[in-house]
């Protein structure tokens, strides 16, 4: 597109395309490593224990429910990065979401709004620290008009505890 509206000369394309891998080595490696753990967890019997740990505490959809939002968050608080933590419990979540008859899209949703929650609450997680930087006030400062996070977590428990469950298609 670049090369067709004359905005890229032909000469920059390759320097482009290499400060773009350049850019992704961060990820690239971190990837690597979350990957890495999440098998030295399975080998060493970590996810089942996990899994065994859920099961024995929830009879019912929505306490599966429950125990994914649990899990995805304690690991958000653990390693501080959303992503991960939602690679890292994925496929906890998924055999738990297939035992309990819970859609995958409501699994993925309950993933990505938990360790959102978490995320904007962390006092040293990404969001509030740039928002710190940024403002020169204390992140544990803004922790209480964190009003978006705040409705999320209420909006999630209402949907967890109170909607009603819908037979799948």
């Amino acid at each position: 597109v670049g090369l067709y509206t004359g905005t890229i000369p032909v000469n920059e394309i390759f320097t482009s395309m290499g400060s773009g891998v350049t850019n992704m080595y961060d990820i690239t490696v971190i990837s690597i490593v979350v990957c890495a753990i999440s098998a030295l967890m399975k080998a060493g019997g970590g996810i089942q224990a996990i899994l065994d740990l859920i099961r024995r505490r929830v009879k019912s959809r929505r306490g599966a429910m429950l125990g994914i939002g649990v899990l995805c968050a304690g690991v958000d608080v653990a390693t501080a990065n959303n992503t991960i933590s939602i690679v890292m419990t994925g496929e906890l979540a998924r055999d738990i979401s297939q035992e309990y008859g819970i859609d995958p899209k409501q699994t993925a949703s309950l993933l990505d709004i938990c360790t959102s929650v978490v995320q904007g609450l962390l006092p040293y997680g990404a969001q509030l620290l740039y928002a710190s930087a940024g403002t020169g006030v204390s992140a544990v400062k803004i922790m209480p008009y964190m009003f978006y996070c705040y409705l999320m977590a209420v909006c999630a428990l209402v949907f967890i505890l109170f909607w009603p469950d819908r037979k799948r298609k």
